[in-house]
């Protein structure tokens, strides 16, 4: 579902090429046309991808769970037309099966008034750069009000266009209290389940407290456990520009939930699919 943009790219040109030869144009124009626009998407800008949150929420393995990334392989020289050191310096290209992406882990607030200063400057610098800004918050974190500190300093600092990028996520799910994650079919236990709404409820009314306009989604995830990541690229193409959305689609690999999900359990699904399938094609023949 996530790779239909991708996927129907070749679907796309041939579409193009059918309505182009059924018009004025020869076949070489339509060639040229098509490889034209092969060209335009392959020279299309990687993904810019901004990290917002604390020391230990994550961040890395989530961005390595969206893109199947590696470490990240350089510093970027110019990733951008501003010319400012701070923002060449916050710029990491990370390696991905479908090609680079530049994530830019922004540093935190609340060090000091000088530190804040500084770097709310880099915020007002960064955030228009990029496509999208993963707000990550540790499952069960207590620390919430330097979460609504930050929050806060940005909202004042930046217009809404740049917070309509912003969006907040919480990972680490599988160790929410009381830590007994369902290994079997890889998902909260209902205990978790009920603190993890909980949780939720709780960032919601600090994000409200200082943005009143807010009303978005607040995903809950796990990149440890590839838990809700369909559903975390799902709200990044939502925040992000609508005509920068295919990109970030395109270079996404996202970890596979089925491979943490106890064997058994998946073949007893499979048998149990298998058995409904085999019925419902008895019934047919008998309609028949």
């Amino acid at each position: 579902m996530l790779k239909k943009l991708s996927n129907n790219l070749i679907g796309v040109f041939d579409s193009v090429k059918n309505a182009l030869s059924q018009s004025d144009f020869s076949n070489k124009e339509a060639e040229t046309i098509i490889d034209r626009l092969k060209l335009a998407i392959k020279q299309e800008n990687p993904p810019k991808i901004a990290l917002i949150g604390q020391c230990g929420v994550g961040k890395s393995s989530t961005i390595n769970a969206l893109f199947n990334a590696g470490r990240p392989i350089s510093h970027i020289e110019a990733c951008t037309h501003i010319d400012t050191s701070e923002i060449k310096d916050c710029f990491e290209a990370y390696d991905t099966p479908n090609g680079t992406i530049l994530v830019c882990d922004m540093p935190g607030l609340g060090e000091s008034i000088e530190a804040d200063r500084k770097n709310i400057e880099l915020y007002k610098k960064i955030l228009p750069e990029v496509d999208v800004a993963v707000w990550i918050i540790a499952a069960g974190d207590r620390q919430l009000s330097l979460m609504q500190y930050a929050l806060n300093m940005i909202s004042i600092a930046m217009d809404d266009d740049c917070l309509s990028k912003v969006l907040f996520a919480i990972n680490k799910s599988d160790i929410m209290y009381p830590n007994n994650w369902n290994d079997k079919i890889n998902m909260p236990s209902s205990e978790q389940e009920i603190n993890l709404s909980g949780f939720v409820e709780t960032v919601k009314k600090q994000i409200k407290a200082v943005v009143n306009n807010w009303d978005s989604k607040i995903i809950v995830y796990s990149a440890l456990k590839a838990y809700g990541l369909q559903e975390l690229l799902l709200e990044m193409l939502e925040h992000a520009p609508k005509k920068r959305r295919w990109i970030i689609d395109q270079y996404a690999d996202v970890a596979n939930f089925l491979d943490n999900v106890d064997p058994k359990v998946l073949e007893m699904i499979n048998t149990m699919m298998s058995q409904k399938e085999n019925k419902g094609s008895d019934m047919n023949e008998c309609n028949f």
